[in-house]
């Protein structure tokens, strides 16, 4: 059943699935916003905020959405028996209600619940048969989704407001409402066209945090590397208990910052575009929290994992997994994409996420990193430009 629930997924559903991560699409909108930017592509990116989908969306359309798939009919049987029977209580104090049924949303904890939800959705969309989307490569990218996590692409506004509204009319009968107030949109061109869904207007922004890292249409790398040190450091916060008791071992407070606070600094560095001033803001900060911690410079008596080692090594790994992808997803085909209906404006580009692998590399870095062990060769050569830029 959990084969045919993927088999059954297109390459724009990452959310609950195998080989798929958050940083597939965090990666695949940067590159699509990157390469629109240099070459003057109109880009309009609308994200969709659904009210409770878990919770809202229709037993039946779970149900349809896995006799449309041919999902054994048995299977099918078994489940809406669980669901049919599904019930709850309100505890308030020392009082219960009395039992009412419950006839939407997925069960919260079931395994197999995520894989039901991403079926629905994928019903929705096919339903919608949204039409407009970016030209890349001859092939048209409309959206990106990660469970209920959705970003629609087109290259006007009033395609992004038509297909909203298209959108949004099939998921109400599926039970999916969209939020008006979280829905939200950005582009990279002047328009004088506002975009409503049912006569409320939806909000367009400059910034907006996309599976856990916040996506900007201009300089997104130097607002990210901040917030991310800001996460960082709110995490320390959060563990500033152990950090400075003087009496656990200086070993614990060290796995602690490398469990805790480097993963949260580091989300999502595979897709940044590195520069010099970057990694010493990062190389700051962590000096920063190892002076909290002991007083000193805890590089003087311990060594913690070097943060801007750490994410030189995550993006080059990163580079090496999307160079050798064989599925046509679109992690591969953007990082491939060079616009043919745009133009570069003059003068000096903008740092792009490659330059610094092209730097190490040349050119051929995608072809030459699908050997495996030559990746691994080259992956010093290039995490040392980083430690000595930022040394």
């Amino acid at each position: 059943m959990e084969r045919i629930l993927d088999e059954n997924q297109p390459r724009v559903q990452a959310g609950f699935r195998k080989g798929y991560s958050t940083t597939d699409h965090i990666y695949t909108l940067n590159q699509v916003i990157e390469k629109s930017n240099e070459y003057n592509v109109p880009l309009c990116v609308g994200f969709i905020d659904y009210d409770s989908a878990f919770d809202s969306v229709e037993h039946f359309a779970i149900f349809d959405a896995l006799r449309k798939i041919n999902i054994n009919e048995t299977y099918v049987t078994i489940l809406e028996n669980i669901y049919r029977n599904a019930s709850a209580r309100v505890h308030i104090d020392n009082l219960e209600s009395e039992p009412f049924p419950i006839h939407r949303g997925v069960r919260q904890g079931n395994p197999i619940s995520p894989k039901l939800f991403t079926a629905a959705i994928e019903m929705i969309f096919r339903k919608a048969d949204l039409e407009h989307g970016l030209n890349v490569d001859g092939e048209t990218l409309k959206n990106l989704k990660f469970a209920d996590d959705i970003a629609l692409v087109t290259e006007k506004v009033e395609n992004m407001e038509e297909q909203l509204n298209v959108l949004n009319n099939i998921s109400l009968e599926s039970g999916l409402k969209m939020h008006k107030g979280k829905t939200k949109y950005m582009n990279n061109f002047e328009s004088n066209k506002d975009i409503t869904i049912e006569k409320e207007k939806v909000e367009k922004v400059e910034s907006y945090k996309y599976l856990g890292q916040t996506t900007y249409l201009k300089d997104t790398r130097k607002e990210e590397v901040t917030c991310r040190i800001r996460a960082g450091w709110s995490c320390f916060g959060r563990n500033r208990e152990i950090f400075l008791d003087d009496k656990l071992p200086i070993s614990l407070k060290i796995q602690v910052y490398d469990q805790c606070v480097l993963p949260t600094m580091t989300y999502g560095c595979q897709t940044w575009s590195l520069t010099k001033a970057s990694t010493q803001k990062l190389r700051v900060a962590q000096r920063a929290m190892e002076r909290k911690i002991l007083g000193i410079k805890l590089a003087d008596r311990v060594k913690c994992s070097e943060i801007v080692h750490f994410v030189a090594k995550q993006k080059w790994k990163w580079a090496g997994h999307v160079a050798r992808l064989k599925d046509s997803r679109w992690t591969l085909r953007v990082t491939e994409w060079q616009p043919r209906n745009g133009k570069r404006s003059r003068g000096r580009q903008a740092r792009r996420w490659r330059d610094d692998i092209v730097k190490t590399k040349g050119n051929t870095w995608s072809r030459d990193a699908r050997d495996r062990d030559e990746c691994r060769r080259d992956a010093e050569g290039y995490i040392l430009q980083w430690l000595d830029r930022a040394s």
